[in-house]
């Protein structure tokens, strides 16, 4: 036992392995804080000389990037070592190690740095996140935004799930004149918390999640760079049953009040959150709305589905957020042939400026089929047919603003597009040792623009595209 500890110590400390030694050190320091440990067990544990596992891998890469054109945003040379390592201690304890060590950036300052370090240890139905981490309690509130704190995820059962977090979700970074890609921000805080019950027959969920920026964090920031410290809540509740006769329903909503510029005036209107976070002028509320019906019967099953997010809705504790948009889709499910193929077809419809604000109004229509046949062991059959059609129109007053630069039958745009793809994979000999495998791909696409009804020369195209491939495994 002894010898192979030495082992797996010394490979760690080995260069390959970079900083991954401190990390192990680090692993089995925090060990020590677990002390509810099936007891019973490690006697049977340290016979099979199985206390301590350590398995993961680590990879190295770097870039080097030349040419005639000078540039200072870009570094010639670049490196990255990242790890994901997990030590398993006496059967009952894992914890997870990962870091992404860069030197992309070290002569910037950045709100999130490119670095990052994160444990994840979990015991039974606790797991922890400390660190660099990043935590997704609901698509309206906290979406997998990283931040760097501490949060707890907690299982006590198959039904109940809890999960909390504290951590910074961006540092401040002074403003740098001389430097003008490197974008100033304040530091930002924030917190949340996230409940689920699930049950055979139904289920329910509420998230909670704020951020707010520290305003003296951020000094000597002229007026004219268009940088307000902010200030966000974000709650969500969703839920979903299902019935006996083959019916499910789903539903989500979330709303968001997001505050600027907490400079701003305060005004007298009030909210539910007014303790959190006060009415300024410049506080905005947003909301969404997401419901589904689906119905399954023996083999085959179709649902409807329906989406709204208010124009601008966003949470700071996500990177990027889809709004203005109303989406309703039809899907469809259905197994043939003894169950040796699957049918699926999908339709949406999309559309934007709910609120008629805008120059511009997009409409979409998104349609697609796909076939999965397996009529063998030897032989596999997929087929899909996609279809896409985009519709904008310019609003009158668009129109008089350039009409002396463009005629009106121009600003109605039409895109088309629409794909087909058929893969064919045939085995012709496979065993224990060794397999040949067959394969054929098509694919052909179609895309066109069309402006007042017209397809002009030049704004249409055709690809057509064939694979046929051998592969020999063993």
């Amino acid at each position: 036992m002894t010898n192979k500890i030495k082992f797996i110590f010394n490979r760690l400390k080995s260069p390959s392995f970079g900083g991954v030694w401190g990390g192990l050190v680090l692993l089995c320091g925090s060990a020590h804080a677990q002390t509810a440990i099936d007891i019973e067990n490690i006697p049977n544990t340290f016979k099979a000389n199985k206390w301590l596992r350590v398995n993961g891998n680590v990879a190295a890469s770097a870039i080097y990037t030349g040419g005639n054109a000078a540039s200072n945003l870009r570094s010639p040379f670049v490196w990255n070592i990242n790890a994901n390592v997990n030590a398993n201690i006496l059967g009952q304890i894992n914890l997870p190690f990962s870091f992404n060590i860069t030197d992309v950036g070290t002569q910037y300052t950045h709100p999130v740095a490119p670095t990052r370090l994160s444990l994840m240890p979990t015991y039974k139905w606790i797991t922890a996140y400390i660190g660099d981490a990043n935590m997704t309690f609901s698509p309206y509130t906290l979406n997998g935004h990283l931040f760097r704190g501490l949060g707890v995820q907690v299982r006590p059962n198959d039904a109940l799930q809890l999960s909390v977090m504290y951590g910074r979700f961006q540092k401040a970074v002074p403003y740098d004149s001389l430097n003008k890609s490197l974008v100033a921000s304040y530091k930002r805080m924030g917190y949340g918390t996230n409940v689920e019950l699930k049950k055979e027959k139904y289920n329910v969920g509420v998230s909670f999640f704020a951020a707010k920026d520290e305003m003296n964090s951020l000094t000597n920031l002229p007026d004219s760079i268009p940088i307000q410290p902010k200030q966000n809540i974000a709650a969500s509740i969703h839920g979903g049953v299902k019935l006996d006769n083959g019916l499910e329903l789903t539903a989500e909503y979330g709303t968001s009040i997001l505050t600027e510029d907490l400079r701003a005036a305060n005004t007298d209107e009030k909210n539910i959150f007014k303790d959190i976070i006060p009415n300024k002028t410049s506080t905005h509320y947003f909301h969404a709305l997401k419901a589904g019906l689906n119905y399954t019967y023996k083999t085959s099953s179709i649902g409807v589905g329906y989406e709204r997010v208010d124009p601008n809705y966003q949470t700071l504790g996500a990177y990027y957020f889809v709004n203005d948009v109303e989406n309703i889709t039809i899907n469809l499910a259905q197994s043939l042939f003894k169950e040796k193929a699957k049918l699926n077809a999908n339709l949406g419809f999309q559309k934007d400026d709910l609120d008629g604000n805008k120059a511009s109004t997009n409409k979409r229509v998104v349609g697609s089929v796909s076939l999965n046949y397996t009529p063998s062991e030897k032989l596999m059959l997929d087929l899909s047919y996609s279809n896409f059609q985009t519709y904008m129109n310019i609003k009158p007053q668009a129109i008089q603003d350039t009409i002396s630069l463009q005629p009106v039958d121009t600003l109605n745009f039409t895109q088309i597009a629409q794909n087909a793809t058929a893969n064919i994979n045939y085995t012709i000999s496979s065993n224990k040792q060794y397999s040949h495998v067959l394969s054929l791909m098509l694919s052909f696409q179609d895309a066109a623009d069309k402006q007042g009804g017209i397809l002009s020369r030049g704004n249409g195209s055709q690809f057509y595209n064939a694979m046929l491939s051998y592969s020999y495994g063993f």
